[in-house]
């Protein structure tokens, strides 16, 4: 009978090796890493030694940035990381916000356009002069229906 890693593609088999490879050094990681870091944080990459770690959220990575250099001494000398030269911190993509919903802008009252022109007309500073003139003359545009 033939072992599994035999029936596999090449490539398939070099995945499934990098998977192991990062399951030890998430286990290496979370022995040394402070309770509320563990649950937190993983092993992103490994590769010419520079240590990716990720999290999801940038405070936990602000937490995680100050314990690196103990971090990197512990996998060094605990877990025999000694090709460990350097260790990055990155957030993962979180969900994007909502887009915000304009709200519609009501027209100038009568009485407001002629006191924002009045203060206008009292003020020296030409380019204030000129910003209320143009508040005052402005007009919102009507929304369009779908």
């Amino acid at each position: 009978m033939r072992r599994i890693n035999r029936c596999l593609n090449v490539k398939v088999m070099e995945i499934c090796q990098r998977v192991v490879q990062l399951e030890e050094l998430n286990s290496h990681l979370h022995k040394y890493l402070p309770d509320p870091l563990r649950e937190q944080c993983h092993v992103g990459s490994f590769t010419r030694g520079c240590l990716v770690l990720i999290t999801n959220d940038s405070v936990w990575a602000s937490q995680l940035r100050y314990s690196l250099p103990d971090l990197r001494d512990k996998l060094r000398s605990g877990a025999g990381l000694y090709q460990l030269v350097s260790i990055k911190v990155a957030v993962a993509m979180e969900k994007p916000a909502a887009p915000v919903k304009k709200q519609p802008i009501s027209p100038l009252s009568a009485t407001a356009r002629d006191t924002i022109i009045s203060q206008a007309d009292q003020c020296n500073y030409l380019p204030l002069r000129q910003a209320l003139h143009h508040l005052a003359d402005h007009q919102p545009e009507p929304e369009e229906t779908p």
